[in-house]
């Protein structure tokens, strides 16, 4: 493929995914309310929310190990085309009059589901139209468009829904037409790599993901990461909620502080490309035009520390919304950064016939942990108040980042110094893989900074099959 072409199909890519985003975030909020509308119960309008929701703990393994299989445009294609169809027969049973509870929640549920296909597909098919050179760019892109997505989707969802019921799921009909559109604009052969094994619908090719992730010892660490964030995060945000509350917040203000996450994901995405040299020159005390004296700089470990500010943000300046609003941003902004470390990880130390695997099982980590977060936020609001609910998570977040940055053994994890040995399989004796690393690294981790590839090729060789990752000009995640 061409350069020009395939900068031409990653804009495709991109804009067909950003308006698919938009559109779910829109009907997050739509469908619990729509729910509560028929019969003015919160118990059924739970019930929808969880229908949306329960399909991301369910599917992204099994889906990570079939997109690794399939085409991903018609991955895309099919998944948007049924999700257009399913939210149009809930335009037309309003219309009649005939919408029940028992098709919405289906709806919901296969929305939701169809959504986990289509973001995998997608995220595993954007780094192969990422121009040479360009992935960091690239990536930073697609993060910032989904931060972007879900910070104007659900005020958007609430607002369209006050005009009429049927109108926001009117309006996802066009967006997932639009993103259907974009699609088709994919060259037909848009579909990655060829898998790397052949049993990846087997629940042993399902388990490849699992197997990848734990043997690549920076990814590794770096979901352990995002699992433990991600739960602070939404802990800290049931706090701040049940203050709200107690403490009669304005709905403005509440709101303001809720839409921080978003803007902090949005400027941490934005700044992505530029992230590493500012990292880099701070922590070295060299603002001028002399290069910095720390060459590299685990992002992790700096997104680790982020955390802990933002959780000494409320405790500093009191329980006020705006010091809670504070920190969210800052955790936002961190959280972005660290989404797209990972996925650059994904992306050049991955083969991507596994690639969908290894993102599901990174995405079912955070999703689960989100899942946790506001009831550890909830136990802590009760039990220790406010403060001490900081106080706890704060605690946290300092046993995690201080191993990871002073003891050496827990440092080297967040530097990755090249492919991973592969792991000994009992029973696979007929499946080679050679790992071949031809690339100039620096010397190791040292305090923040540590050495890094300036290029790598990777042959994996499996029953026969050959994948080789060319030379490409360094990326700093």
């Amino acid at each position: 493929m061409g350069l020009k072409r395939q900068t031409t199909a990653f804009y495709w890519a991109w804009a067909g995914s950003t308006t698919s985003m938009l559109g779910s975030r829109t009907l997050s909020v739509a469908y619990p309310l729509l729910a509560l509308t028929l019969n003015g119960s919160a118990v059924e309008a739970g019930w929808v929310g969880f229908a949306w929701t329960v399909p991301a703990l369910l599917f992204y393994i099994p889906a990570g190990a079939l997109v690794d299989r399939w085409n991903h445009r018609r991955v895309m294609l099919y998944s948007e085309a049924v999700r257009g169809c399913a939210v149009i027969s809930v335009c037309a049973l309003l219309a009649v009059g005939r919408l029940e509870l028992g098709h919405l929640l289906a709806v919901a549920f296969v929305e939701g589901a169809l959504g986990v296909f289509y973001s995998l597909a997608v995220a595993a098919l954007i780094p192969s139209l990422a121009a040479e050179g360009r992935l960091l760019p690239a990536l930073a892109s697609s993060e910032t468009s989904n931060h972007a997505a879900v910070l104007i989707g659900r005020p958007l969802g609430g607002f369209l829904f006050g005009i009429g019921q049927a109108i926001p799921f009117l309006v996802n009909s066009g967006l997932f037409i639009l993103s259907i559109v974009a699609t088709t604009r994919l060259p037909r052969t848009a579909s990655g790599t060829p898998p790397a094994t052949d049993d990846a619908p087997t629940p042993g090719g399902m388990l490849e993901g699992f197997r990848e992730l734990w043997q690549f010892r920076t990814l590794r660490a770096a979901t352990a990461m995002i699992g433990l964030t991600n739960a602070v995060v939404h802990a800290l945000i049931m706090v701040f909620v049940a203050l709200a509350v107690s403490e009669n917040v304005t709905p403005l203000n509440v709101g303001w502080a809720m839409a921080a996450t978003g803007v902090g994901g949005v400027l941490g995405a934005l700044g992505a490309p530029l992230s590493q040299r500012w990292a880099r020159r701070f922590l070295s005390g060299t603002w001028s035009r002399r290069p910095p004296r720390i060459k590299r700089v685990s992002m992790l470990l700096v997104h680790t520390w982020l955390w802990v500010i933002a959780l000494l943000i409320p405790l500093v300046c009191g329980t006020a919304w705006w010091s809670f609003a504070l920190a969210l941003a800052v955790m936002g902004l961190a959280g972005a950064r660290s989404n797209i470390t990972i996925r650059t990880l994904i992306a050049l130390h991955v083969h991507p016939g596994k690639a969908a695997r290894v993102l599901g099982v990174y995405r079912l980590v955070g999703y689960s942990t989100i899942a946790l977060g506001p009831l550890l936020g909830g136990m802590l609001m009760n039990s220790a108040g406010p403060t001490g609910a900081v106080v706890v998570l704060l605690s946290a977040m300092l046993a995690f980042s201080l191993p990871a940055t002073f003891w050496p053994p827990a440092r080297r994890t967040f530097f990755h110094e090249g492919p991973q040995p592969p792991a000994t399989r009992k029973g696979t004796s007929s499946e080679t893989v050679a790992l071949k690393r031809t690339a100039e690294t620096g010397p190791g981790p040292r305090g923040a900074s540590g050495g890094q590839p300036r290029g790598e090729e990777v042959a994996a060789t499996r029953s026969g099959e050959v994948w080789k990752q060319p030379h490409k000009p360094r990326e700093t995640t």
